[in-house]
Formats: C-alpha cells, structure tokens, sequence
C-alpha cells in the first residue's frame, strides 16, 4: 500500500550547513501554504488508503497544533500503522506531545544532528543534550514511543572522540530508530560560502575529509549493531520490528 509524504517547506532552524533556514517560502507565505496544500490534498481521489503518513521539514512541529490536525484529517485511514513527524530539538511541549498524539502521529524524527555542545553551536542550532532526553520522556509520556534520532557525521571540529560521546548518549536514550547521514553542505550556505573561500568561520577549515566522515559512519554501524540498532538501509539503522515502512517504500 502507497504512503503520503507531507511537506512543510519552513524551516525554523539556522543551520550554518544547509540554505534552509529563512525557509524556502517567506514567513507570510505559511497561511497560503497551507490553504494550498489542503485543497491539493482535498482534490485527491483517493483510490487506495495509506499505510504510512511523514510530514517532513523544514519544521512541521512548528506548525499549530490545531493546523496540524487539520492537514491530517484530510487524508484517510487516520490510525495509520506509521505517522511520522519532523520536529526539532527544543521546541517539544508536553502540550504538543498529546495534540500531536490524539491527530494520530505515532513516531517522531528528532533532528539532533549531535550531542556534543561544540558541535551543536557550530550548526546554529540551540539545544543541548540534556534538551533532548527531557523531550525524549515528554514524547513517551504522551504515548510516542518510536522516536527516531537524526545524527551527522562529519560537522565542524567533529572528531571520532566526539563522534563517540554522541553514540554514547544513543545508547543511553536507547531510541527505536536512529539515521545517520554523512554530511553535505549546502553551497549557498554560510559554512558552504566560507569552504570556497577557503576562509575559517563556522568551523570551515576543521570540517572533516570525506574519509575522516566515512570512517566516522562506519563507527556508527559497527557502535549501533552492539547496541541491537541494525543498518536496514543505508543512511537509517533500527531495532527489530522498529523499520520505517515509509523508508522501506
């Protein structure tokens, strides 16, 4: 059975490594976004049900819960085996939690990117570990327990030791489902920009080689399998029974 993918091109982050964070629409195009979107979705005739729902970012646990809830009961089969939501480290309430459960989102991709302080400034982003295993319980509490956890391997000044710190707190959250992705820099971005100059801010001249961040993920693969994390696919590894059947369509 087909899946729906749902994206919400508006992203709150200022990540230094991608051309995301001003979003790919203004601000004052979100209202009209969604009223698009939902007379898209309205349109369709929906011959068959889903079985998997994603609404992917930018950041669509930016989104009021109340329109959130209104994207979704557009589109049939609510009690789907798989909803997932984007979200954002920081920004997770135990309010959101229990709106985000009762529209029917049973999973959420967390985008950590790193638990290592250094690191996370160096993205632009502003949370802290601490953050995310406070949210991690938020979401279980609201009856969210398949969470995945988003990890880059070779940001700025990353280094296998902090690589490791980060596996480390893998291992303590013990998430369903974690992705790793290798780094990839947008070129219009502030890091992306200062690369080509050759220049040093936002960590540019300690960026890891491509060798330094393959090896790098393949400390992830041997780290995550002793943890009963097993690789499924390339970028994404879970626990058994915990595969993404959107990533597997």
């Amino acid at each position: 059975m087909p899946g729906v993918y749902v994206s919400y091109p508006f992203c709150a982050q200022k990540c230094t490594y991608c051309n995301f964070a001003s979003g790919v629409f203004p601000a004052e195009m979100q209202g009209r976004y969604l009223d698009a979107l939902g007379r898209e979705i309205r349109a369709h005739q929906w011959e068959w049900q889903p079985e998997t729902v994603y609404l992917g970012g930018g950041t669509p646990s930016n989104l009021d819960p109340a329109a959130l809830r209104a994207v979704l009961d557009l589109i049939p089969g609510r009690g789907w085996p798989e909803a997932t939501l984007e979200a954002a480290p920081g920004s997770i309430t135990s309010e959101k939690a229990r709106a985000w459960q009762a529209a029917g989102i049973n999973r959420v991709s967390l985008g950590v990117q790193s638990f290592v302080e250094k690191e996370i400034r160096r993205t632009g982003r502003k949370h802290t570990a601490q953050m995310v295993a406070g949210e991690i319980g938020i979401l279980r509490d609201a009856g969210i327990r398949n969470v995945n956890i988003d990890l880059i391997a070779g940001l700025a000044g990353q280094t296998e030791g902090s690589w490791r710190e980060s596996l480390d707190w893998i291992e303590r959250l013990a998430p369903a489902h974690v992705s790793v992705y290798m780094l990839e820099v947008d070129e219009d971005s502030r890091l992306g920009k200062e690369m080509l100059l050759g220049g040093v801010r936002y960590g540019a001249a300690d960026t890891p080689s491509d060798d330094e961040t393959a090896a790098l993920y393949e400390i992830a693969v041997e780290r995550l399998a002793a943890l009963g994390i097993a690789r499924y696919e390339i970028s994404n590894f879970a626990r058994a029974g915990f595969e993404s059947g959107h990533n597997l369509k």
